[in-house]
This record gives structure tokens, sequence and C-alpha cells, in this order.
């Protein structure tokens, strides 16, 4: 019942999509990541998703996953409250490994590197976030199956000195202090934020207490600039490992008894980046980078300690060329090397890559055909194509569609783990097919994209060791629509996903892991001109097991009401809000313990405050 509400209500905030008149445009600024390169809507195919930074205020989301909640299809394994390990799937990809996370247009984790907590993530100096669904290697390389997460940070606007604070407290004694300063001028900007993120955890061990980071300094100059930017973050966490009683008499107490009440998580993260750009001339433009990122992972003082203590860094550069008449050469390299504990040995993958972009544009049509040759150390090579087209039928009405292959590269734990790991394995390979169209004028849109995914040689840990199972498909359809009218703001989602495969044992397709068919969303928003802001959302998850074939633990499906009231008051905003009002108990992830159990209904407040001097 709960599923054909929530379809409803993404109806009807389709239909009153094209109801309405608003002179505000629905996504504001250009799209980068599909061709790295500047792109109107006129030019991008369907299976992409906005998030301004407007979005996020109006929103309230504290981390990146709730920025990332009205994304069609997005399911996430959250493993409990601020701090604790989350992850992401698009389109009924059975691992976060298939979806690649970028920063300012980089991966953040490498070719080997893999399973990105975005909890590790700060979200306070996000300007924007761009997403692309479907296959997506041609220009970013390994672990982009199932689609591409871009966030991209915040860059000062010139003018006087820009200062912004914020502090939040909410349930479980949670709390929030974020800072941030930055100026700039025509030729140099700096900018750095920072922040710190405690909470005592809805169960018993899932305490946390994260510091972060982050700077950016650039220099501009006649021909070209340069930009380094530098990121810490430090974080100790709870890991409760799920709790001992059974998802049936969860009441908002019992759930709480954790399974290792004792078990820590400790990370700290560095990253740096060096990135530049240099006129060729009126004909091209050089853009050169290079990037390093150290990540250092200790588990200790519970019963539970998989994954071992280890360090993790990647380190490499690329070089693209961007010409006026529609081209983008580039080719990059990237060392990626781990050391463990527990008698593992230390390794190191390295990939190598060269890649082509052609953009064709008439009148009405846009073709963009690509190509990818990557060369990896322990695999060999591999070539990834795609095509995309998009006709302007009308000033109005858009069609696309596009053909894809894309990979994802075995991981460390994969090629080298002692005693479970298998040095033969060879990557997932995805053919992936997109058709979709869209209406659109100034402040409402409507998209929808049909797609089909074959993946071959799918990596999955067999009886003793990951192995490479024959084929998997992925199928669906995704919807979005968004509005303004008058002081009325609706955005809308609804993903439906087939994901089914077959065995190395069994020919016959079964449900893959971790597959919900149906996610649904609607946020409601009213905004009046005295400044007060009425947020009201829904999101839906259908149920999902955690082993393929529909076996192992049951995640049943929930449906969760989160409220909210801000206020502008000069310089400042101030809100509170009501998550999960209905206090539904339920579960997004299985741990090695048992299910992780969320919280039942919270409250947060907060304000923030902007200076210029």
């Amino acid at each position: 019942m709960k599923k054909y509400f929530l379809c409803a209500a993404l109806l009807w905030g389709a239909s009153v999509g094209f109801a309405g008149e608003t002179g505000e445009e629905s996504e504001e600024g250009v799209f980068l990541s599909l061709t790295r390169a500047r792109a109107t809507a006129d030019d991008l195919p369907a299976q992409r998703t906005v998030v301004t930074r407007a979005d996020l205020e109006r929103s309230g989301a504290k981390s990146l996953a709730d920025a990332l909640d009205a994304v069609p299809g997005a399911v996430f394994n959250r493993t409990g409250t601020l701090g604790s390990l989350v992850q992401i799937r698009l389109r009924g990809v059975p691992t976060s490994n298939q979806v690649l996370i970028l920063i300012d247009d980089q991966p953040i984790s490498g070719v080997a590197v893999q399973n990105v907590d975005l909890s590790q993530i700060p979200i306070g100096n996000i300007e924007r976030i761009e997403i692309v669904r479907g296959g997506s290697s041609v220009l970013y390389g390994a672990n982009a199956i199932g689609g591409v997460v871009n966030v991209i940070t915040r860059r000062p606007a010139p003018g006087p000195v820009q200062t912004r604070l914020t502090t939040e407290w909410g349930s479980y004694f949670t709390q929030t202090y974020r800072g941030e300063i930055g100026k700039a001028t025509d030729r140099d900007s700096v900018y750095v934020a920072a922040g710190r993120d405690l909470t005592d955890g809805f169960q018993d061990n899932a305490d946390s207490d994260g510091i972060h980071a982050t700077g950016r300094v650039g220099h501009r100059g006649h021909r070209g600039g340069v930009v380094l930017s530098l990121a810490r973050v430090d974080n100790e966490v709870g890991a409760p490992n799920g709790t001992p009683v059974p998802l049936g008499e969860w009441d908002g107490k019992k759930e709480r008894e954790a399974n290792d009440p004792s078990n820590r998580v400790a990370q700290k993260i560095t990253r740096a980046r060096l990135s530049g750009d240099w006129a060729l001339g009126e004909w091209a433009t050089l853009l050169p980078s290079a990037y390093a990122s150290g990540h250092a992972y200790e588990n200790f003082g519970g019963t539970i300690t998989s994954p071992n203590d280890h360090f993790e860094r990647t380190a490499g550069g690329e070089l693209r060329l961007r010409a006026v008449a529609g081209w983008t050469l580039g080719g990059s390299y990237e060392r990626d090397a781990r050391v463990g504990s527990g008698g593992e040995t230390p390794s190191h993958v390295a990939n190598w890559a060269l890649f082509a972009q052609h953009e064709v544009k008439t009148r009405r049509l846009t073709l963009a055909p690509a190509v990818r040759f990557d060369q990896h150390s322990t695999f060999g090579s591999i070539y990834n194509p795609r095509l995309t087209a998009v006709f302007r039928a009308t000033d109005r009405v858009r069609f696309s569609a596009s053909a894809a292959r894309s990979f994802r590269a075995p991981t460390f734990l994969d090629l080298f783990y002692p005693g479970f790991s298998n040095p033969q394995l060879r990557p997932e390979v995805a053919w992936t097919y997109d058709a979709g169209v869209e209406w659109g004028d100034a402040g409402r849109y409507w998209r929808t994209t049909g797609y089909f995914s074959k993946i071959t040689d799918r990596i999955v840990f067999g009886s003793s060791r990951p192995e490479n199972l024959p084929r998997s498909e992925l199928s669906g359809a995704e919807v979005e629509a968004g509005l303004r009218w008058g002081a009325l703001r609706s955005r809308s989602s609804y993903a439906y996903s087939r994901s089914v495969g077959n065995s190395n044992t069994a020919s016959a397709y079964r449900p893959t892991r971790l597959a919900p068919r149906h996610v649904a969303t609607e946020e409601l928003l009213w905004e009046t001109r005295s400044g007060w802001t009425w947020r009201n959302a829904l999101r839906y998850v259908h149920k999902q097991f955690s082993d393929d074939g529909e076996s192992g633990s049951k995640l049943p499906s929930f449906t969760v009401w989160n409220l909210g009231l801000s206020k502008r008051i000069l310089a400042a905003r101030a809100w509170v809000s009501a998550d999960n009002l209905t206090d539904k108990h339920y579960t997004e992830s299985v741990s090695f313990g048992g299910y992780n159990p969320q919280p039942g209904r919270t409250f947060r407040a907060g304000v923030t405050i902007e200076f210029q001097d």
C-alpha cells in the first residue's frame, strides 16, 4: 500500500510540473560530468541528476547520503547514524564497488581501492553534486558500471571575504560544527572549511567523533591557472556490527543492543590534488593534474575485526587536451598500494589509460562518440567505447540514447588477501543501453529513462574465494519530475529495477542480492517571501535480500517521512526538523553479526550565519 501511495505522490508532482508557471530554472549552471566539458541541458541525455547548493540547504542534509536521497533508484547501505559506514548503489547493482565517487572530477578511490564510505566526505563545502547513471568508464576508467557521483566543492566568488558558520544539535546528543572562509579576486582565491561531527549514536557502541578540514588555493594568469586542493578526515566510530535482537521484536529500544559492544574503527584520510589549465592559443586548452591520497584504517577493541588494519595509498596523474573543434584527448596513470597486518603481503597495482572523445553538434542533433583503452598490471588490457546521441525535437522536448561499455576492476582483497584471494580474476564488463525522453522549460522538467545492462564475469565471493560468474542483467526505468509554481516547489523520483544473474553451477537467472524493485521519493517545499521554508519529504524502498536468489537475510520495505521548517533572518538561517516522523523501525544493511537498525523518530535544530567583510 505504501508503494502505491508514493507512486501516486510522484505522479501528482509530475502532473503539477506540466501545469505550473515560473521563471526560475530547475537546475543551475552547466553539467560537467558526462563529457568532462561544460555542457548545457540541451546537449545532455536524460540519465543525469543535479543536486545544487540550494537543494542541500532546503533539504537539511546532514551527510552526503542524505543529499543523494532523491536520486532515482539510489539505494544506501547505512550501518548506523552520523559517522557510520554508508555506501551507495545505483540501478540495482549489487555492490557499491560498481559506482564511482569523484571529488572535483577526480576519483577519490583507486582502481583497486574501492568500498568508498560516504560518511567520510564532508558535506559543508559542497557546491553541487552531479550524478550520471549508467556505464561511465569511457572517460573515468574502472568501477563505473552503475554510474558516477561527482562532488563539486565550493569556490569563493570575487569580492569581500566570505565567512559561514554552522551549528546543529539533535537526538542522541548529535552535534555538528562547521566553519568556512573564502576570499577571491580576479586572479587569486583561497577557501578553507573545517568542522566536527559528534554523536552518541542510536545503538550501544555507535558513538562517533569526526574532524575534517579542506582547503583550496588558486591563481589565474593571462593564459591559465593552477589550483591546489587539500583535505584531511580523522574519524573514530563504534562498530556494533548489528544487533542480536530479531527484526520482528524491534520497538525502538531493544534493537539498540549491540552484537559487539567494544569494537571500534578509526580512519585517517589525506587527499591532495594539483590541477591546472593552460590555453594553447585559441584552438585548445591543456588540463594537467596530479593527485595522491592515503587512507589508514584501524579496527580494534572488539571480537569482529574484518577487514583488518591496513594502509592504502593512491597516486597518479592525468593530462587532457580539450580542443575547440569538439575533441577531448587524454591519458592517465595511477598506482595503488596496500600494506596490511595479519600476514598480508604488501601489494600494488598499476593502471594507465588513453581516451578520446569527439562532440559533433548540429541544430537539432548532438553526437558524442568516445573510446578508452586501459592497461592494468594484473588482468591486461580492456577497451571501453561509448556513443551518446541527443535529438532536440522542439525547444521543450528532447530524445536521447546511448550505448556504453564499462568495467569494474578486482580489488586488493579480491586479488591478494591471504587465503581468500584469486589472482586470476578478470574484470567485470558491462554493456549498458539507455533511451530517454525529456520535457522541460524554465522551472519545470520531466525525464524518463529506460535502460538495459548486461554484465559478464561478475565478481562474487564463491565457496572459498572470489570468482567470476558468467552473466547478470540489469534493466528498468527511471522517472524524475520537478517544478517551481509560485511559493510551491516539488521534486519527485521513481525507479523500477530488475537485477538478475546466473552462476557457474546454475544457468537459470535469479534475482541478485540487495536489489529492491521499487524506490520512490517525493519532496514538497513551500517557500514564502518572508523567508519561511516548509519541507515535507517521503522516501520508499522496496524489500531486498542479502544473498542472490532472494535468500539470506530479508530487509523489509520501508517508508520514511521527514518534516522540516526553516527561516531566513537577515544573514542567518535557522531550522528545526523531525526525521522518520512515523517512528518506523527499519534497516538498510546487514553486517557480519546481523541487521544494522536505523533510529526511529529523531529531532534536530541548527543555525547558519554568513558574514561578508
